[in-house]
């Protein structure tokens, strides 16, 4: 039941989201929008209410008012109560959390259902904030669960994104962002955090706008005969491209691609098990720094608060290296030690090319110092005082697999694909520090035919 207050409906807004549920996604493909560009957020600012009777007595009953499709956790303040008629942006009321112990605490909106074709979409709210005290560890933050299907899975798959806002005392300020999910999206729940802090913090005016990004293409591989390696070209009844690798081994497209930092880019492509026995694939990226020298895992892959100096010379033969600190290093047959690093917790030395050989052996003091041996020579002449680092192969491949890892490819033709950015925490794999270029990769493992086809790169 709704309440009867002035403006506790703001009908064209309302009428704009139902129409833009109800529209279909031809348009939206044609176009690269959403029709409309309606808001999208629930009940997005505030001010709708629903009534329910929580009852003193039987006898006698209490009528209390809550935002339509908003609830609160982990506060002092309950849904009715944190249901704010003290400040606004905009109308008379806004979603309000006290938090005086640091918990968990936001208020979670009801799902939104996307039926149209939307991969991306634009966010923005207005805060206001009193008493600001951090933990350390607090989260400021809008937030969104996206769920999504992505590849061949009729799975439902999810990811959370965040928009971090100001962690400042401030008046009513606005936050936008943009969101690239790269896949299809069903479904939204967009939440408010103000956790792990203490202090007071209003919430107002959310907007959700998704829309269809259609990208920019960088490379296809039907262009020309794109792919170098031990590959065959023919060509199907549509004159389309078909690759084939005979084999083990790979295809790495020729040309090498610039990324840039603040992109997203999606990886994609068909493939198909030619022999009849699944092929085993790996699909991604081989990354490059401004030179295009090619980033291994050696040079970006560091194990924290190991930063210390060389106690003495070093020499390329050296299997035993003196340094003034390792009490934080551990024994690895993977892990080297890299010269000439940034210790000031910035890392700006990545990727670092002043590697030595790989595999410690043994960690242990002597006289004052720490000794580090190696399997091998150390591979590096460096004097004493020089700043070094512990660094290791983490594991994750020589390459980056965004789009296929490991994956069995039957005898039809499957789709393939994966989103990949220079560094956000909130993509299922990121490109290494210090990435300028990139080239695409197919690797094969076991002696079978494995014919790919309409391998495309875009970037967002």
């Amino acid at each position: 039941m709704l309440s009867m207050r002035k403006n506790a409906v703001n009908v064209p807004v309302l009428l704009a989201a139902l129409l833009f549920l109800l529209n279909g996604c031809d348009s939206a493909e044609k176009s690269g929008k959403i029709p409309g560009g309606s808001n999208s957020a629930p009940n997005p600012s505030f001010e709708e209410s629903r009534v329910f009777s929580g009852g003193i007595s039987r006898k006698e009953k209490s009528f209390i008012e809550k935002p339509v499709a908003w609830v609160t956790r982990g506060q002092i303040l309950n849904d009715c109560t944190g249901w704010s008629a003290e400040e606004a942006h905009s109308g008379t009321r806004s979603l309000k959390i006290e938090n005086i112990g640091g918990t968990v605490a936001y208020w979670e909106g009801a799902p939104v259902v996307l039926r149209d074709n939307a991969n991306a979409f634009k966010c923005d709210v207005w805060t206001k904030t009193k008493e600001m005290r951090d933990t350390g560890k607090g989260k400021f933050r809008l937030a969104f669960h996206v769920f999504y299907k992505s590849g061949n899975s009729s799975a439902e798959k999810i990811r959370t994104f965040c928009v971090d806002l100001p962690r400042t005392v401030h008046d009513w300020e606005k936050t936008s962002g943009k969101i690239f999910v790269g896949e299809k999206i069903a479904r939204i729940i967009p939440c408010l955090y103000f956790s792990e802090m203490a202090g007071t913090a209003w919430f107002d005016d959310i907007s959700l706008e998704p829309y269809f990004d259609k990208g920019k293409v960088l490379f296809a591989s039907n262009v020309r005969n794109a792919f170098a390696g031990k590959t065959t070209v023919s060509s199907d009844e549509d004159g389309e491209k078909i690759y084939c690798l005979d084999g083990a081994g790979q295809a790495v497209s020729r040309d090498f691609i610039a990324v840039c930092p603040d992109k997203i880019y999606k990886l994609s492509g068909r493939f198909k098990s030619a022999s009849g026995n699944n092929s085993l694939i790996y699909f991604g990226f081989i990354p490059y720094d401004k030179n295009k020298t090619y980033i291994g895992c050696h040079a970006v892959r560091y194990i924290k608060n190991t930063e210390t100096e060389l106690a003495k010379k070093c020499t390329a033969k050296d299997n035993v290296i003196f340094v003034k600190d390792a009490r934080n290093w551990v024994k690895k047959n993977s892990a080297c030690i890299v010269f000439e690093v940034d210790d000031s917790g910035k890392y700006s030395d990545l990727p670092n090319f002043n590697y030595s050989s790989a595999g410690i052996e043994k960690i242990s003091r002597e006289d004052g110092y720490w000794k580090i041996e190696l399997k091998t020579g150390c591979r590096r002449t460096y004097p004493a005082n020089t700043k070094i680092r512990e660094h290791f192969d983490d594991g994750s491949g020589t390459y980056i697999y965004s789009a296929a890892k490991c994956s069995k490819v039957p005898d039809r033709w499957t789709a393939y694909e994966g989103t990949v950015r220079k560094d956000n925490k909130h993509l299922p794999c990121i490109f290494r520090p210090g990435t300028e270029y990139v080239k695409i990769v197919i690797l094969q493992t076991g002696n079978t035919l494995l014919d790919f086809k309409n391998i495309k790169l875009k970037e967002f």
